[in-house]
């Protein structure tokens, strides 16, 4: 576990140009519906150009205790070359979750309605993630690995691409950290450029 996460601070300082950071609050109604808020903020230089900003409200539905239903309310600003851009983003997701001895694989498929003033389009974002073991360690830490395509029906072509590797804790008793490093690629021009990203994602 300690070889897992030197080997993510290694990439995260070779690699990372960004810095990115979330905190996530969900509340339960019942054992089927939840709502969650989260905030999500993002920065090149780690910190010295904030450029991202999304809030997020949504709903989730368990059908069983293996499928469930999203159904969100996103809105963006981010900072472009002709200053920041306002977006409105509802959008709907579905996950899958399976296990087989130590691997616990979920899929997850988001449509996205992508509301802005220069026009309106849909994205849809597929997600695989894979968690290594029930928790090692007394804090329960769990190693992860994810990829996400993100495609554009209006173009028909995948537009980007993120690979996650990190570990979550679990055995905190006020809040559950999420440690990644992400690299993304953006296709532009008909070109892929490539940025790393340090993460944390804290939810309560």
């Amino acid at each position: 576990m300690n070889i897992i996460i030197i080997l993510i601070i290694i990439i995260c300082n070779l690699s990372a140009s960004q810095f990115w950071h979330a905190e996530k609050l969900s509340h339960s109604f019942s054992d089927k519906l939840s709502i969650s808020f989260e905030d999500d903020f993002r920065s090149e230089g780690f910190g010295k150009n904030n450029y991202y900003f999304h809030g997020d409200i949504g709903l989730k539905y368990y059908l069983n205790s293996s499928i469930a239903l999203y159904a969100n309310f996103r809105e963006v600003f981010e900072k472009k070359s002709s200053g920041w851009v306002q977006e409105h983003r509802p959008h709907g997701s579905l996950t899958i979750k399976f296990k087989r001895g130590l691997i616990s694989t979920t899929g997850r498929s988001r449509l996205e309605y992508r509301i802005k003033d220069s026009g309106s389009s849909f994205r849809n974002r597929n997600m695989v993630s894979v968690d290594i073991g029930n928790g090692w360690t007394s804090l329960k830490v769990i190693p992860y690995l994810a990829d996400e395509m993100f495609y554009d029906p209006s173009n028909n072509e995948i537009s980007r691409n993120r690979f996650y590797i990190g570990c979550k804790i679990k055995n905190l008793r006020r809040f559950k950290p999420t440690i990644y490093f992400m690299q993304q690629r953006n296709l532009k021009n008909n070109k892929w450029d490539t940025i790393g990203v340090l993460g944390v994602k804290i939810s309560f």
